[in-house]
């Protein structure tokens, strides 16, 4: 599959690359986790359920679980090996990395998970 290239920001990049492969299943990964359920008009369970990412009193293995749920929506992504978690309260945001298999190999994907 193949897919426009977006910025770290999600802005279009000025000359308009193209991205596939593994590099494009990575970006549809932080798509995936940077939305919510239910904000997408096109499929309302596209995304991410924050419930477990926002709430007040983290939770791990709660938060893992979403995520993993999450993931489960591209049949793309075969394994999750790990999850880690670094919260940041101050900007209300959890930064998340991830290490799964793609095409056999294994990769990371790190994405902030925004509030």
């Amino acid at each position: 599959m193949k897919d426009l290239m977006i910025s770290d920001d999600g802005d279009l990049m000025p000359d308009i690359p193209m991205i596939d492969g593994v590099d494009e299943v990575k970006q549809s990964v932080i798509i995936l986790l940077k939305n919510s359920v239910g904000t997408f008009f096109a499929d309302l369970n596209m995304g991410l359920d924050k419930t477990f990412i926002i709430d007040r009193d983290f939770e791990p293995a709660l938060a893992s679980d979403a995520i993993r749920d999450a993931l489960e929506q591209d049949d793309r992504i075969s394994i999750v090996d790990d999850i880690v978690f670094a919260p940041n309260y101050d900007q209300r945001s959890l930064n998340v990395i991830i290490l799964l298999a793609l095409n056999g190999s294994a990769q990371k994907v790190e994405v902030t998970i925004n509030a």
